[in-house]
């Protein structure tokens, strides 16, 4: 049976409450959505640590109400990738952001480049962050992945910094993927960055100055690929590798 997940505001929960109360436009679609009867249990959390078992009390016209029952183990289950995709018009972009958070990476970090058609700014980084909150409900994730704002290239260059860092090309010469990645030693502790180009690939410019910045280059295969699509079969393979390291680790 499905379960029921509902993604709140950490102050809601970090007081260790009896019961919490979800208002607004989160309470009424929840409501609708799930169409929890009184009694059914649901998993509340933050997406940040704090979890919780708890019980519907009631379902107000606004609001609905749950008996907390006993706070839940919630590890990290995120991978430590960042998602460093350039941005893409409209519902493709859309699509990346949810699929990107259902696998799990840690952080997506959304680029201009010199040839970015779309640069969204404001309400939709807001529409991307609560995808980030319905795809943490849909798969009954722990921890939320955190979107930043849209960021020029040159700007995020600046800022990425202790971290492995991967361009992916387009041309078949360069290492594939998962070969480069699994030659990585640190994996699966250290944080990997993955940088994904826009619809026509980087230009000169922008390859050599992420070559000259230390990013390793690496391809998806012979194919070439929408950005979306890149940016999620990077998501897949390194989920699947990550987790099949995880297991080795643990046995």
């Amino acid at each position: 049976m499905a379960r029921n997940d509902i993604v709140v505001d950490t102050e809601l929960l970090e007081t260790l409450p009896h019961e919490i109360e979800i208002s607004g436009s989160r309470a009424r679609h929840f409501a609708k959505a799930k169409r929890l009867r009184t009694g059914e249990e649901a998993v509340i959390k933050d997406g940040m640590g704090l979890s919780f078992m708890a019980k519907l009390k009631g379902v107000g016209p606004d609001t609905i109400t749950f008996k907390v029952l006993s706070p839940l183990a919630c590890p990290d289950d995120t991978i430590p990738v960042v998602l460093v995709p350039s941005v893409i018009k409209g519902k493709r972009m859309d699509w990346l952001i949810q699929k990107a958070c259902e696998l799990g990476v840690r952080e997506i970090r959304p680029v201009i480049t010199d040839r970015t058609v779309a640069n969204p700014r404001g309400m939709r980084v807001k529409r991307w962050r609560e995808i980030a909150v319905q795809a943490l409900q849909q798969c009954s994730g722990n921890r939320l992945t955190r979107i930043h704002e849209p960021v020029s290239l040159d700007e995020l260059l600046d800022n990425l910094v202790h971290l492995i860092k991967i361009i992916l090309l387009e041309a078949d010469i360069h290492p594939p993927l998962l070969e480069l990645v699994d030659n990585i030693r640190e994996f699966p502790g250290t944080e990997i960055a993955v940088l994904v180009g826009p619809e026509g690939g980087f230009t000169s410019r922008e390859i050599t100055k992420c070559l000259d910045r230390e990013f390793k280059s690496a391809s998806l295969g012979i194919r070439i690929l929408r950005t979306e699509t890149a940016a999620i079969a990077t998501a897949a393979i390194l989920r699947a590798l990550y987790e099949q390291t995880v297991r080795k680790i643990d046995h």
